[in-house]
């Protein structure tokens, strides 16, 4: 931008020059015409001319080729505004990306987190279900060894009443006895 401003400058001064140069060029045509009669003049003054043209010819040459320049520089900062108008709109959609990841990373976060509570529920559950399987193992034992116990006092009662049985028969022998003698 600085480079056009300053090539717009020169060629402004440059067509000022043209300008002072097109007047000296009428000027001195006007003067040669009044000094048609002196040829030395004449030819001094047409030298002169043509070397104001040639000049004019360069200095028109500089305009052009700086006008040109100036065309070129316009031209690469379109292209340069293009590029960060562009590289604008994908470091936009990469910020999108980035909150959209950043997103997905906290909902999965959560999902471990939640995850986690539920394992632990889990194996408080598992330890609970363990704990209980073994005082239902613990139950069941006692339960077997009350059984035998029962069994066995079953036996002992069947014994007793087998012998209570005999001692009543021999009761009830010995009573007869005794009121028969």
């Amino acid at each position: 931008s600085a480079q056009r401003d300053e090539a717009q400058t020169q060629i402004a001064a440059l067509e000022q020059r043209e300008a002072d140069l097109s007047q000296q060029v009428e000027s001195l045509n006007a003067e040669m015409e009044t000094a048609k009669g002196a040829s030395q003049e004449s030819a001094t003054l047409q030298e002169t001319m043509s070397s104001l043209q040639q000049q004019l010819q360069e200095k028109e040459a500089q305009v052009s080729s700086m006008q040109e320049q100036c065309n070129e520089m316009e031209d690469a900062n379109t292209r340069l505004e293009a590029s960060a108008a562009e590289a604008s709109a994908q470091r936009d959609e990469a910020q999108t990306q980035i909150a959209a990841l950043e997103q997905r990373e906290a909902d999965l976060s959560q999902q471990v987190e939640s995850l986690n509570a539920e394992m632990e529920t889990a194996k408080g559950a598992s330890q609970e279900s363990a704990t209980l399987q073994e005082t239902m193992s613990s139950l069941q034992q006692q339960l077997q060894e009350k059984e035998a116990q029962v069994s066995s006092m079953q036996e002992q009662c069947n014994e007793m009443e087998d012998a209570n049985t005999r001692l009543e028969a021999s009761a009830a022998e010995a009573s007869a006895q005794r009121d028969e003698a």
